[in-house]
């Protein structure tokens, strides 16, 4: 246990922190303290994908690697719907957590066509916007500064689409 706690005070020294101040008398690290920021990418497949080799997430991460951790939570197939179900799991109320970012990817599932495989995933645009809505003013909630970046799919043509999908 000694070890331990000499170690986490020579990382502490290292990385310019006062991590030791966090450790309790046992030698465990107060669960709530974290040595850096933390940006949350949170999206569906492409957001969940990201970290693969030349992935988005991959280059901030590697911009990033020595000044914040970048956490991807990516849920493929996810909806705004769906992702409204997670959000006070992933982004709990009174967080200790030092959230800097985080990143909102939803939109291509969402945009599911009805009458096809995917219509389950299917959200109707005005629904679309309010969940959105209703992300951000979570995160703002939970972090007033926290800087929330929104990366939607690009505008359609309904009807365009729907011509296209008939063929």
């Amino acid at each position: 246990m000694k070890i331990r706690q000499t170690l986490l005070m020579e990382l502490a020294q290292i990385s310019g922190s006062l991590v030791f101040n966090q450790i309790h008398s046992n030698g465990i690290v107060n669960p709530s303290y974290r040595m850096r920021p933390q940006i949350v990418l949170f999206g569906d497949s492409i957001t969940e994908q990201s970290f693969r080799s030349g992935g988005w997430a991959a280059a901030l991460a590697d911009t990033y690697s020595r000044k914040a951790d970048v956490l991807v939570r990516g849920y493929g197939g996810y909806n705004t719907r769906w992702a409204l179900f997670l959000l006070h799991h992933i982004f709990p109320m009174g967080s200790a957590m030092p959230l800097v970012a985080a990143t909102i990817f939803f939109g291509a599932n969402d945009a599911a066509l009805l009458g096809r495989t995917g219509e389950r995933q299917h959200v109707p645009v005005e629904e679309y916007k309010e969940n959105l809505r209703r992300i951000v003013q979570h995160l703002k909630n939970c972090s007033p500064t926290v800087l929330v970046v929104l990366i939607t799919p690009p505008p359609i043509d309904e009807h365009g689409r729907l011509e296209y999908a008939r063929y």
